[in-house]
């Protein structure tokens, strides 16, 4: 904890990118009556533009900490999702997250919040009891609200609501678990629809990002495929994902949906690269080694992650110019990413196939004896 957390404050001090300017921007725009949506620099649900304007409170009563804040509570996240794995996993794997120097750069340096999203939905596998039949009780008003809070925060598991609902035994669960995290979701945005309902529309709902669909991309459709889309397909793989994870638990849904969602993606930006950490680490083999170091290297060279790839950085920096990953990363960027994520998920799927391949013969073995 001692080495993680220091690493994020020092990644803090190396300077910023252009996301950490539209945090400025969002609380400047406020003080002049805009909301976060108008300035059309932010995409998400108010949760995030509320922490903002706390932590711009905050330091100016301090004179100082706006960024340290920020860092804070991405920190203690981090430490959230840790925790998470530290349940599920044991504490080596929880270790070996939170030092992770993806989730260390994206923490510190770039300031996204994409695990805070993550972590609320973490907590709320873990209090949720993961039941699937009977009355519905306080585990599960709790596991929706997080999720539904998660939405508002940073829509990432927008899809994993369908996963959860069709894990639903019965009628009343189904449709509770369904409607209940979007409309939290569709709520929250209530009170700006008077001033910014168009900014709302176009900047979160209409709103695709990078679209550059790295998957996609590598095998020819990213073009989509006749009448569908990438955004179409990228939906017809997510929800076939659910329904082939309906009959497993709440939390290794939740491990393999965020490695799905980043491979699926019609659009990957540096952030996305720490969504399926959590999922790398709770599944872990050898094969998501190369998706760590790729995903490492990018981050240390792209133009808005630490640019360290500048003669300005002295030897480090000069020693990251050179190499077949460099290669690969300038001509595929993100397409490199992709792929080795792609690779560690379907080694993943091929050994749990063989695991329970072993557990099937084992017990007809057993039962013919």
């Amino acid at each position: 904890m001692a080495i993680g957390i220091t690493a994020r404050l020092m990644s803090a001090r190396i300077g910023s990118n252009y996301d950490f300017g539209s945090y400025l921007v969002v609380v400047e725009a406020k003080a002049e009556g805009l909301s976060p949506w108008e300035t059309n620099r932010y995409n998400y649900g108010p949760v995030w533009a509320l922490l903002l304007y706390l932590f711009e409170w905050s330091s100016s009563i301090l004179g100082r900490g706006f960024r340290l804040q920020i860092v804070i509570l991405l920190t203690l996240a981090d430490l959230c999702i840790a925790g998470y794995l530290l349940r599920i996993k044991g504490a080596l794997i929880a270790a070996a997250f939170f030092l992770n120097p993806v989730s260390v750069i994206i923490t510190g340096f770039h300031n996204q919040f994409d695990n805070l999203a993550i972590a609320l939905v973490s907590i709320g596998c873990v209090l949720s009891g993961d039941r699937t039949r009977g009355s519905i009780v306080t585990k599960d008003i709790v596991f929706m609200s997080l999720l539904g809070l998660s939405l508002t925060t940073k829509h990432i598991f927008l899809f994993f609501v369908v996963w959860t609902a069709i894990r639903q035994e019965e009628r009343r669960r189904v449709i509770f678990f369904a409607l209940g995290p979007i409309l939290i979701f569709v709520a929250s945005f209530v009170p700006f629809f008077g001033s910014s309902r168009d900014a709302i529309w176009s900047n979160v709902v209409a709103y695709r990002g990078f679209q550059n669909a790295p998957m996609w991309t590598m095998i020819g459709l990213e073009q989509g495929l006749g009448p569908l889309s990438v955004t179409v397909l990228f939906t017809i793989g997510l929800m076939a994902g659910g329904f082939l994870m309906r009959g497993r638990s709440l939390s290794e849904s939740l491990l393999i949906y965020t490695v799905l969602v980043v491979t699926f993606s019609p659009a990957i930006a540096n952030q996305y690269l720490v969504i399926p950490m959590v999922g790398i680490f709770g599944l872990w083999s050898v094969a998501y080694s190369p998706y760590i170091i790729y995903a490492t290297y990018w981050l240390l060279i792209d133009l808005d992650g630490l640019n360290l790839d500048d003669s300005a950085t002295g030897h480090f920096g000069a020693s990251l110019n050179v190499g077949p990953v460099r290669s690969l990363a300038l001509e595929y960027g993100h397409q490199v990413s992709v792929a080795a994520l792609g690779i560690g998920l379907l080694y993943t799927l091929w050994r749990d196939i063989r695991v329970h391949l072993l557990h099937d013969c084992q017990g007809a073995i057993n039962k013919e004896q």
